[in-house]
């Protein structure tokens, strides 16, 4: 339950000198974030653990995603092309790999829209 990850995180916390500010929790389902009595209670049961329910966010997949940026600066890569909309170019997976040009392409054919390819 989510009460109780916050209590042992507010008191993991607490055991090192820094306290609690507030909590935020995301992804939650639809069912429970468009529900007003589960909502009130899940901030009834964080408040009960003593954690202030900051923000209590829906499953957002654009949230999930990451930039071809960041991608880029995990990798160490060597931007040839696109440079100036990487940050723009959000991606929901990335598939890193070497591959022959003929599994390249079936790669890429297989590929969604909104994932990208790097190949090494």
């Amino acid at each position: 339950p989510v009460s109780a990850n916050a209590a042992n995180v507010k008191a993991a916390l607490e055991a090192s000198g820094a306290r609690l500010a507030g909590v935020v929790v995301d992804r939650l389902p639809a069912d429970v974030y468009d529900s007003k009595e589960l909502m009130g209670q899940l901030e009834e049961q964080l408040k009960h653990v003593g954690c202030f329910p900051a923000a209590l966010l829906p499953r957002d997949a654009r949230l999930e995603q990451t930039s071809m940026a960041e991608v880029g600066i995990s990798l160490g890569a060597k931007v040839l092309y696109g440079k100036a909309a990487m940050d723009r170019t959000m991606v929901a997976g990335v598939t890193v790999g070497t591959l022959d040009v003929m599994n390249l392409l079936q790669v890429l054919h297989s590929k969604s829209e909104r994932q990208r390819l790097v190949v090494a």
